[in-house]
């Protein structure tokens, strides 16, 4: 079951290209052989920041990971997270949206600032998967 990942705008984004299973193997006399596995990539990475957030809305990102049941189910991504994000670059990533089931890679870090701020760390992953 797909769970939504609350409408917050992020203040930071990292974003690490899909890749294609690749397997590198080099003989002793140093030529080397490529093997590609499969035609799509996988294992993308969107890294989100959240600065300075009530910590409400930091709730609202655990209670998202606690509902993936620890990044087991999926994500639905909601057009805040790219929000502000250049249009070439928002090109290249939405595309990849359809393809790639997106996921906590771990659960969220959450660093409370007294009385009602929060600082919150989202690593997601875009994997390929079975549906």
């Amino acid at each position: 079951m797909a769970v939504a990942f609350p409408l917050i705008k992020p203040t930071e984004r990292d974003y690490n290209p899909p890749e294609h299973a690749v397997t590198r193997l080099r003989s002793q006399n140093g030529i080397t052989t490529l093997r590609i596995w499969g035609s799509a990539a996988g294992n993308a990475e969107l890294i989100l920041g959240f600065r300075n957030i009530h910590t409400d809305k930091a709730a609202d990102i655990v209670n998202a990971w606690l509902a993936t049941k620890s990044g087991i189910d999926t994500l639905i991504l909601p057009s805040t997270v790219f929000a502000g994000m250049g249009t070439k670059l928002k090109q290249v990533i939405l595309p990849t949206q359809g393809s790639l089931s997106w996921t906590f890679a771990e659960r969220p870090t959450v660093q409370a600032v007294p009385p009602i701020w929060a600082t919150v760390q989202v690593r997601l992953v875009g994997e390929l998967r079975m549906n």
